[in-house]
């Protein structure tokens, strides 16, 4: 039985690697790609007739989109993130979805130790003062005499961890399901998420924006932070309560902050202006080669999987597929 996938990320293309590998089982391949989110009503159009969405990030499927899809059956991202999916209406009209966890986790990983060095050693002021003709001998910290605190335990935090042992940091981790292995093996603290921020000169991010999650870093947390500390955001936006940040930074009781993700992208309006301790990057802390290259493989296993009427490996909704047995 042939079955009809809607491919929307930009770098795939007719006939290439992914399109032969799914084509090889009966799979065809529709290729709309766009880098920008699309309307409902756009989207509900290049829906009709597909029972497949591998899934590019910015691709929003809300509950009217879902309940408009009616041939669709399973939506497969090629990223970790899903909240751009409503989940619940997936489930409830027997979609599945799928992610791709660990697909970018070194190149965030490698993206997040490159912001905490150049806000370390002030780099993208240096860059630019020596550019435009000056000789900048700002003072920097040494990683090795600070602490770093980690918020999370997926993947990448993982990874960031095991980067940051190169440089000798001393590293906490808050984590609501501790792991004593991980710790002895790389030697990091587990501890409550107050004491990691008291206690840290960097603080990165790493976990999912949930209800829980949601301005997890907001003014009182970010009262209990060292004036001297900087923090760091590559995982979502929605983390951070973007106010409350400005001012800390702006009152002095921050150093600085490196943000990837913004709670609108593009930055229609930089909501840091002003602030010359801020470093501002256009969420691309997975864009590599290898990320992308992983996550949709990853993606079309998920498709293949679930058209043989197995279980995709990296399912979301579990329900979906016990509820078709």
């Amino acid at each position: 039985m042939t079955h009809t996938v809607l491919m929307t990320p930009t770098f795939l293309k007719a006939g290439d690697a992914i399109d032969r590998r799914l084509a090889a089982e009966g799979i065809q391949t529709r290729h709309n790609p766009s880098s920008k989110p699309r309307p409902e009503d756009e989207m509900i159009a290049l829906l009709e007739g597909v029972e497949g969405l591998l899934a590019f990030g910015n691709d929003t499927l809300s509950r009217r989109v879902l309940e408009a899809a009616k041939d669709l059956r399973i939506v497969a991202r090629n990223g970790v993130g899903v909240e751009r999916v409503d989940v619940a209406t997936a489930t409830r009209l027997g979609i599945a979805v799928c992610n791709a966890p660990g697909a970018n986790a070194d190149a965030v990983a490698d993206f997040t130790l490159a912001l905490i060095l150049a806000l370390a050693r002030r780099l993208p002021e240096v860059l630019a003062e020596t550019w435009n003709g000056g000789w900048p001998k700002h003072a920097g910290v040494d990683l090795a005499a600070c602490t770093l605190g980690v918020v999370g335990l997926g993947s990448i935090a993982r990874e960031v961890i095991r980067r940051a042992r190169g440089f000798r940091m001393r590293t906490l981790v808050f984590a609501r399901r501790p792991d004593p292995a991980f710790a002895a093996e790389t030697g990091v603290t587990f501890v409550a998420l107050e004491d990691l921020l008291r206690e840290s000169d960097f603080v990165t991010l790493h976990v999912a924006e949930t209800a829980e999650t949601h301005h997890l870093i907001d003014d009182r947390r970010l009262a209990v932070m060292k004036p001297s500390a900087r923090l760091i955001n590559t995982a979502r936006a929605g983390i951070v309560d973007t106010a409350a940040l400005r001012r800390a930074l702006a009152a002095g009781r921050l150093a600085g902050a490196a943000l990837d993700v913004h709670e609108h992208e593009p930055l229609a309006e930089n909501p840091f202006k002003g602030l010359d301790n801020v470093l501002l990057s256009s969420h691309i802390a997975a864009t590599t080669l290898g990320a992308r290259d992983n996550g949709v493989a990853m993606a079309a296993d998920n498709l293949l999987r679930f058209f043989r009427g197995e279980r995709p490996p990296h399912l979301v909704n579990p329900e979906v597929m016990a509820r078709l047995k």
